[in-house]
C-alpha cells in the first residue's frame, strides 16, 4: 500500500506541475498576443513636377483622378536646384505653382508636401559668387567646374556652416506655408561614388572600381563651426512637423 501510495502521490504532484507549466505558458502566450502591434496603414503617395503651362482646370481634373485611383499624399517638385515653383524670396522664381495648387489639392483630400532639392545648386548667382561652397573630388577638381557624371551634380558642400544655413533657409520658407504637410528632402547627401549598376549604360560608365573623379573631399575650411546637421531647423511646432513628415535620400540620378 506504501508503494502505491508514493506513486499516486508522484503521479498526482506530476500532473499538477504540468499544469501549472501549460497555465502559465497560456497566460504568456496571451500576454505575448495583446502585445502584437496594429498593422501599419499603408499610404500612397505620388511625385509630380509643376508644369507651368498647365491650367487650374487640368490640375484639378488630375488631382481628382489621383484621389479616385487611391493616391493620398503628393509630393510636387517646388525646387529643383535651378528655380522655384514657388513664392520664394530668396531663389530664383519660375512661377507661383505651389500657391494655385495647393487649394486645389486639398480639396481632393490629399496631403501636399513640398519636394526640394538640397544639395545640387545650379543658380548662377551661386555659381559666380559662391564657387567655394562647392564639394570638390579627390583630385581637387570642384562640382561647380566639374561635375561627377552628370551637368546637375554641382553639389555643395554640406562641411560649409554656410552651405547648411543656405538649405535651412529654403526649408523655413515652405515650413512657413500653412497648408503644405510636410518637406520633403532629395539630394540630401553627397555625389555617388560609385552609380548603381542599372545606370551604367544610360550614362555609358564602367565602374568597376572607385575612381577618384567620383569620390568626393570635403574642402578645408576656416569659417565658423557649427555642430547643426545639415536638415536641422528651429524646434517650433510647424518646423518640427515639416522635417518629421518629409525626409528622403533617394537619388533621383
Amino acid at each position: 500500500m506504501l508503494g502505491c501510495s508514493r506513486v499516486k502521490r508522484r503521479t498526482f504532484l506530476n500532473s499538477v506541475g504540468l499544469g501549472l507549466l501549460g497555465a502559465g505558458c497560456s497566460r504568456v502566450a496571451s500576454t505575448e498576443k495583446a502585445h502584437v502591434p496594429p498593422a501599419r496603414r499603408t499610404k500612397n503617395w505620388t511625385w509630380i513636377t509643376l508644369h507651368p503651362e498647365q491650367p487650374p482646370d487640368l490640375w484639378k481634373r488630375d488631382f481628382a483622378r489621383m484621389r479616385a485611383a487611391g493616391i493620398q499624399a503628393i509630393l510636387p517638385e517646388v525646387y529643383n536646384g535651378r528655380h522655384a515653383y514657388f513664392g520664394s524670396r530668396r531663389l530664383p522664381v519660375k512661377t507661383e505653382r505651389l500657391e494655385m495648387m495647393l487649394p486645389l489639392a486639398k480639396a481632393e483630400g490629399l496631403e501636399v508636401h513640398a519636394w526640394m532639392w538640397c544639395m545640387p545648386c545650379l543658380i548662377d548667382d551661386m555659381l559666380t559668387k559662391h564657387p567655394d561652397w562647392y564639394n570638390v573630388n579627390a583630385k581637387g577638381e570642384s562640382a561647380a567646374e566639374k561635375p561627377a557624371y552628370v551637368d546637375y551634380y554641382k553639389f555643395l558642400d554640406p562641411a560649409r556652416p554656410e552651405v547648411r544655413e543656405f538649405i535651412q533657409g529654403t526649408v523655413k520658407e515652405l515650413a512657413a506655408i500653412g497648408e503644405l504637410t510636410g518637406v520633403h528632402l532629395d539630394y540630401i547627401r553627397h555625389p555617388d561614388a560609385i552609380l548603381p549598376k542599372g545606370l551604367w549604360s544610360k550614362y555609358g560608365l564602367v565602374q568597376d572600381r572607385v575612381y577618384r573623379s567620383s569620390i568626393t573631399a570635403t574642402r578645408p575650411t576656416v569659417a565658423r563651426s557649427s555642430s547643426r546637421s545639415t536638415a536641422s531647423i528651429p524646434s517650433t511646432s510647424k518646423t518640427r512637423r515639416a522635417t518629421r513628415n518629409g525626409c528622403n535620400t533617394d537619388s533621383t540620378a
